[in-house]
């Protein structure tokens, strides 16, 4: 589920986790005990944030890891598949955070836990949102019907303030072709980096990737390459997109988006062929999670260095397909490198 125009925000419960020492006796959370009051104001805005973040190219397809021990997939299950109810929407809230502050060490910033409860596409979603802040940020709960709550309008500025350290989120709904439970996960302040919390992701959703990061760097490597081969006639357009792709591939961010590569690298003639073809392909647009541990020996670089001097510096890839050797029988070697000279240094 990538369109997220359609989200209404029916029901939402907030909960405290404390930031705590490890030497320190465990302290429960501050739980709200009735849902939080939404105006149109606060569920626009709930949408907005999740559209951003779920609802983004930056958001990774999870699914329910089988072997965990979070009790999370149980509980969202739950409320995924039986009629809505407000009590055991409350209950299992609790358990949700819960859980979470069980298993959080004294090294995890306090926050709040949010449970969101809501209809998109006509399927319902529940939204499981982490907010952490700085230290020293409070908020005070209020009093309805006797019971206590966060006010919504509160985190809401919290959410907003430069100091907040925002925002992990996890969005759960049913596939509508197998009855599965699917999700999506965003986290702002770590998929700069390429990386999603392990801790959010594993430990307390009690989730793992849909789609394995490895598998998927080395498919965009592989069909770019393929793209290149097959779609670009120039043999020196081809050599020039192939160096471009293993500079993209090599370099040090921890994201890989195809886009930024095909706007930074390709002519402009030859950009949305390439993103059309990495569809076609079921390769996708969207970010990825750089893994290059399936294709370490198509871009790690392979050196021949001969007694006389001369070195042929290359790619496996290269190698094997513009590089021949052979060894003679006196001990020497010979190797032939077919292609166009690009430059000659001196």
């Amino acid at each position: 589920m990538d369109n997220y125009s359609s989200l209404n925000i029916e029901n939402l419960i907030i909960h405290e986790i404390i930031r705590q020492n490890l030497s320190d006796e465990k302290q429960p959370p501050i739980y709200s005990e009735i849902e939080s009051p939404l105006a149109n104001e606060i569920r626009l805005f709930l949408k907005d944030r999740m559209t951003d973040t779920v609802g983004s190219s930056k958001a990774h397809n999870i699914v329910f890891e089988e072997s965990s021990s979070s009790t999370v997939p149980e509980l969202i299950k739950s409320l995924l598949v039986e009629e809505f109810d407000s009590e055991s929407f409350v209950e299992s809230s609790k358990r949700i955070a819960s859980h979470l502050n069980q298993i959080q060490t004294g090294r995890s910033p306090g926050g709040f836990i949010t449970i969101v409860n809501g209809k998109n596409l006509n399927r319902r979603v529940i939204g499981v949102l982490k907010i952490e802040r700085e230290q020293g940020a409070r908020l005070e709960q209020s009093e309805r019907d006797g019971k206590k709550t966060f006010e919504i309008t509160s985190v809401k500025n919290l959410v907003l303030s430069q100091n907040t350290r925002l925002l992990k989120i996890g969005v759960f709904y049913q596939n509508l072709n197998n009855s599965e439970i699917e999700g999506k996960i965003c986290d702002n302040q770590l998929t700069r980096k390429g990386e999603v919390a392990s801790f959010f992701l594993n430990s307390f959703l009690g989730c793992k990737f849909m789609h394995d990061p490895a598998i998927q760097t080395k498919d965009f490597f592989h069909y770019s390459i393929q793209f290149i081969k097959e779609k670009i006639d120039d043999p020196i357009t081809q050599n020039e997109y192939k160096l471009h792709l293993q500079s993209y591939i090599s370099n040090q961010e921890r994201l890989i988006n195809p886009r930024t590569f095909a706007k930074i690298n390709l002519d402009t003639a030859h950009r949305q062929a390439y993103e059309n073809y990495l569809i076609e392909k079921e390769v996708g647009i969207a970010e990825i999670i750089k893994d290059t541990s399936c294709i370490k020996s198509d871009i790690e670089k392979i050196a021949l260095e001969f007694e006389n001097g001369i070195q042929i510096i290359g790619n496996q890839q290269d190698f094997e397909e513009q590089v021949s050797i052979e060894h003679l029988e006196n001990g020497r070697t010979k190797a032939m490198v077919e292609s166009r000279l690009k430059k000659i240094r001196r």
